[in-house]
């Protein structure tokens, strides 16, 4: 399949819908916030001590280059600091002139940030629905208390999130606002997958994706992923997506239309 224009403008495409549904996390609780900085980058502070949910995203190309991304961990590192909490940084390389990636790594172990994940920025003109996976499946929004509760069971098992974490976030109306919908998998009426999408930059994000071990290798993550990005293209109009893979990832949504373009790295502070 061919991407339609430059990897560079996926890139941003995807950083920014990224940046938006990592926003979510800073509105989830009282004491949560957003701060932007500039045109580029922002602060997201969930007000929890985890640090996944408190994100310093790069969105869009620093124009100082290496010297803007110093400047802005400076005050990403203050800011977390300040608030004691541990906080992690996402940086997708396309954004980044290709003569200066080799010192980023360099730059934020100086901000005391280790590697913790590189993901696999995926863009899709058109996706490929899989089959039912079974007669007993069925795919529910998660609009209601069972369905919050649920979603909170799965990010325990699979993301290994807290539960009293997951909980702060999923479990109240301040995260699901902004375009941002999630929709859970049942077989035989029990919780088995999950994703969610947000509509932003003219495109669906995928976000989200889990599985219970107990039942993974039966279709329902790709079932459930595919109903998700239909519903948010009907709701927005938006026909292309994107996500960010694991290698454990790339298998299912290669199947499902999907090809990487640029890749994320996510730092979390040591």
């Amino acid at each position: 399949m061919a991407v339609p224009y430059p990897g560079h403008e996926v890139g941003l495409q995807i950083a920014r819908n990224l940046s938006r549904a990592m926003s979510q996390y800073g509105r989830a609780c009282a004491n949560g916030s957003v701060v932007k900085c500039g045109d580029e980058a922002i602060l997201i502070d969930s007000g929890l001590d985890y640090a996944v949910f408190n994100a310093a995203v790069v969105h869009d190309p620093m124009q100082e280059g290496i010297a803007g991304l110093r400047g802005f961990l400076k005050s990403a590192a203050a800011h977390y600091r300040a608030r004691n909490t541990p906080w992690s940084c996402w940086l997708c390389s396309s954004l980044f002139e290709a003569t200066s990636r080799l010192e980023l790594r360099g730059v934020l172990l100086q901000h005391g940030l280790r590697l913790a994940a590189i993901h696999d920025g995926m863009f899709a003109s058109q996706v490929l629905g899989p089959t039912q996976p079974s007669a007993t499946f069925m795919v529910r929004p998660v609009n209601d208390d069972k369905t919050r509760r649920d979603l909170c069971v799965i990010a325990e098992r699979v993301f290994a999130v807290p539960r009293s974490y997951a909980r702060s976030i999923y479990a109240g109306d301040g995260f699901w606002s902004d375009g941002y919908r999630a929709w859970l998998g049942y077989s035989n009426g029990q919780p088995v997958a999950t994703a969610a999408t947000e509509t932003a930059e003219g495109t669906v994000g995928l976000y989200c994706v889990a599985t219970m071990p107990e039942a993974r290798r039966k279709g329902f993550a790709g079932a459930v992923s595919a109903h998700a990005i239909r519903q948010a293209q009907a709701e927005s109009g938006f026909r292309t997506a994107i996500l960010h893979s694991t290698p454990e990832g790339l298998p299912l949504y290669r199947r499902m239309g999907f090809e990487t373009v640029t890749r994320h790295e996510v730092f979390v502070s040591a």
